[in-house]
């Protein structure tokens, strides 16, 4: 698994990263684009960082469908496939609101 990005790419990642970040943090909804490379560099850091599970567990697990859906929006089946099948281990998606 790895970004769809290289490394000429990393500049234009980390912007959008902060900017989905940014609007995220204030409770509105970055452009579709900006979120597919924020929901993905989370997903690269944190299995890559503590695998699957850690991912699934710290908040950037609140957006697992989300994560799933931006990992098919960005052309990376193999991906979108191994996120559905760590979902599938849960009886249901992780919840988006931890507190509930």
């Amino acid at each position: 698994m790895s970004l769809p990005f290289d490394a000429a790419d990393d500049d234009l990642v980390e912007a959008a990263k902060e900017q989905a970040a940014l609007a995220l943090a204030a409770g509105r909804a970055p452009p579709a684009e900006l979120r597919v490379v924020h929901d993905l560099w989370w997903l690269d850091a944190e299995v890559y960082n503590g695998g699957f599970h850690q991912w699934l567990l710290n908040s950037t697990g609140d957006r697992a469908m989300e994560t799933l859906a931006a990992a098919r929006a960005a052309g990376d089946e193999p991906t979108a496939e191994l996120i559905a099948r760590a979902l599938a281990t849960f009886a249901e998606p992780p919840a988006r609101d931890r507190d509930a």
